[in-house]
């Protein structure tokens, strides 16, 4: 009879509502956070739970280790098409081949042959534009040849070099003994852009 006028009263009232409040609470945190024995883990379960975080750590680090290389090849990428033909360097197949007679032109070197441009594609974007070449000099005109290569912009590359003794002796004006080298080559340059230049 007591508690039943006790609970009639504004302060048995509240004592009660407190006590269901708490029972709630009480079941809410169990329910989140599972039983008891989850806050305080045995040997078994830590030892569980480090070893998760152990591989969790390694492929955390495999991960960064590829984004790493994958901004690599990006940057690589980058530079090659920074240093690739584009359509604002001109017509591929004329003016690719015009440097390099310019460049021989300047080296004084005589070139015996040069072949036309060949296409070769890398993928949708990039294709290797490739030409032939022979020639037959003494070695400082080849060596000046070779610089003037070097400095050509958009940058060249050799795709094959070959370098021999011409074994013909020469006589110039003087009546001095002349070695020649053999010059045989294929270089190349990286195009990006649509074939057939800005057209």
């Amino acid at each position: 009879m007591r508690w039943k006028e006790f609970l009639k009263t504004p302060k048995g009232r509240l004592t009660a509502a407190l006590c269901v409040l708490g029972i709630s609470w009480i079941f809410l945190f169990f329910y989140f956070v599972g039983p008891v024995n989850s806050l305080l883990p045995g040997k078994d379960a830590i030892s569980d739970k480090q070893d998760t975080l152990k591989k969790l750590q390694k492929e955390n680090s495999t991960l960064k280790q590829k984004m790493k290389q994958h901004k690599a090849l990006e940057q690589r990428y980058a530079q090659l098409l920074e240093e690739s033909w584009q359509t604002k360097d001109g017509f591929i197949e004329i003016d690719l081949r015009t440097k390099v007679q310019t460049a021989a032109q300047k080296a004084q070197l005589n070139l015996n042959s040069l072949g036309s441009v060949k296409m070769v594609k890398i993928n949708n974007d990039l294709s290797y534009a490739e030409i032939d070449l022979q020639g037959s000099a003494p070695i400082e005109v080849i060596a000046t040849f070779l610089t003037q290569i070097d400095g050509m912009k958009p940058k060249l590359y050799w795709k094959r070099f070959d370098l021999r003794m011409d074994m013909r002796f020469r006589r110039n004006n003087q009546q001095e003994t002349a070695m020649n080298l053999s010059l045989n080559g294929t270089l190349r340059v990286i195009y990006s852009g649509k074939k057939g230049g800005n057209q």
